[in-house]
């Protein structure tokens, strides 16, 4: 059969289901071939040092974002490419650019962008790396906003609330739904608006459909489980309140380099001592609830023991850092 068609989606479709035994094909493995063809690098020769091509700039910085704790997929970073260059985040629409100056361009403003953003969810936003976000596709809108202000804000406001947008976001699963539609609503809302009106509109949207600054309640983490993005957000908090690890008394980080020290999601009331008491059906056992964050030290160390016997040892100022009552009265099985 041969078909003729523009659409790349279709062309990733038609390949995915010819090759069903290789490697699937995603829009941008189609973006870097073209990629390739238009950018292209070239080889040391005599008395020429190498040049380095498109794809050569991409997958170097992108090892440079691992070294730094903060890895973000390509189709991330070629989708904020594209709303830079293109002000959309249909990120095919790349494959329009037709010269290598274009590209390079593009690719400059992107690192730029990725550069402020990934310095502003650290600093200012207190998230320490990549891992402690449920979805990295809350990078691109800050990316885009940070580069078309050179890094800067006009209010301490607009920062904060550019900060509150990121952990609303993600704890409502805000691109959880309809990527491209939800992704292209927010790049128009950053487009025709300015500063202060932009983001009211924005945070409103990444809430929605709950009625703006609602506070959270009990009954919002009630049964949600390690897949909620409410953990993330958990950890952060904790990461915010220099909670501890209450044995070995090492900061809460997430860092899972560090030698017994990598942060591990620890039942505070443990999941065997739980069955042994006749609960291991009990609706919270795997919850929010019943988590705390620990080194792999420590939680081993714990194994699981009676938290009754144990939390008598841990520091109170530790306990409640991590949300933990110390009236212990409520460590009981009852």
């Amino acid at each position: 059969q041969t078909v003729t068609v523009d659409d790349y989606e279709t062309v990733a479709e038609i390949f995915n289901r010819v090759n069903t035994g290789g490697r699937p094909l995603s829009e941008g493995d189609l973006i870097m071939g073209a990629l390739a063809a238009r950018w292209p690098g070239h080889p040391a020769t005599d008395g020429q040092p190498a040049i380095r091509g498109g794809r050569q700039h991409i997958e170097d910085f992108e090892a440079e974002l691992v070294a730094k704790n903060w890895p973000i997929n390509r189709e991330v970073l070629l989708r904020i490419m594209s709303v830079l260059a293109l002000e959309t985040p249909n990120h095919t629409r790349l494959l329009e650019l037709a010269k290598a100056e274009e590209w390079q361009a593009g690719w400059a403003r992107t690192v730029d962008a990725v550069n402020h953003a990934t310095g502003f969810l650290k600093n200012d936003a207190g998230i320490p790396g990549r891992s402690l976000l449920p979805t990295e596709y809350v990078v691109l809108l800050p990316a885009v906003f940070l580069e078309r202000t050179n890094g800067a804000f006009a209010t301490p406001q607009d920062r904060d609330a550019l900060v509150r947008w990121v952990l609303l976001a993600s704890a409502f699963g805000h691109y959880s739904g309809s990527l491209e539609t939800t992704l292209a609503s927010d790049i128009n809302t950053w487009r025709d608006s300015a500063g202060e009106e932009a983001l009211g509109q924005l945070l409103k949207a990444a809430q929605d459909p709950r009625t703006p600054d609602t506070s959270l309640t009990a009954e919002d983490l009630a049964g949600k489980t390690r897949r909620s993005p409410f953990l993330k957000l958990l950890q952060i908090a904790a990461v915010a309140g220099d909670a501890k690890s209450w044995w070995s008394h090492r900061s809460i980080t997430d860092d899972p380099d560090h030698r017994g020290m990598g942060v591990e999601i620890h039942h505070v009331f443990p999941q065997n001592w739980l069955k042994k008491n006749g609960l291991g059906g009990h609706v919270e056992l795997d919850t929010l609830a019943n988590f705390a964050f620990l080194s792999k030290h420590d939680n081993i160390k714990i194994s699981d023991g009676d938290p009754a016997s144990y939390l008598k040892e841990a520091d109170t100022d530790e306990l409640r850092s991590q949300w933990i009552p110390i009236d212990s009265a409520l460590w009981t099985v009852d």
